[in-house]
C-alpha cells in the first residue's frame, strides 16, 4: 500500500510465510565462493527455520522466489550489510551502509 509517493508500505500477516535475512559483510567475504559460503548458510537456516513453521504451498513460493533473488545479488558491493526479504508478495535485497548492532549468528569462524 503507498500511501504517499515516497513513502511504501508493507503489511505481512503472522500467517503469511517470510524470510528476513540481515548479514553484514566480512572481509573473507570478498572472492565469489566466501560470499555464497556465507550467504548460503544463513539461507538454509532461514528456510529450515520457515519449513518447520509454515507448511503448503507458500512455503514453496517463497523459498523458490528466495533462490531466484539470490542470482541476482551483488557479491562486489562497498556497503557494510545487506538483509533479504521474500515472502509471498514480495522479494527484496536491501544494502546498508552500517553494520548491525547484534553482530550475525552466521559468521564462517
Amino acid at each position: 500500500m503507498i500511501q504517499n509517493s515516497t513513502r511504501e508500505e508493507l503489511f505481512i500477516s503472522e500467517d503469511v510465510p517470510c524470510i528476513f535475512v540481515m548479514i553484514p559483510y566480512e572481509p573473507c567475504m570478498k572472492s565469489k565462493s566466501s560470499f555464497d559460503a556465507v550467504v548460503n548458510k544463513a539461507i538454509s537456516k532461514a528456510e529450515k527455520e520457515l519449513s518447520q513453521t509454515y507448511k503448503g504451498d507458500n512455503t514453496k513460493l517463497v523459498i523458490d522466489k528466495l533462490h531466484r533473488l539470490l542470482q541476482s545479488i551483488d557479491h562486489e558491493t562497498h556497503h557494510k550489510s545487506m538483509s533479504i526479504l521474500v515472502s509471498p508478495l514480495t522479494e527484496k535485497v536491501f544494502y546498508f551502509d552500517y553494520e548491525p548492532v547484534e553482530w550475525s549468528r552466521y559468521k564462517m569462524n
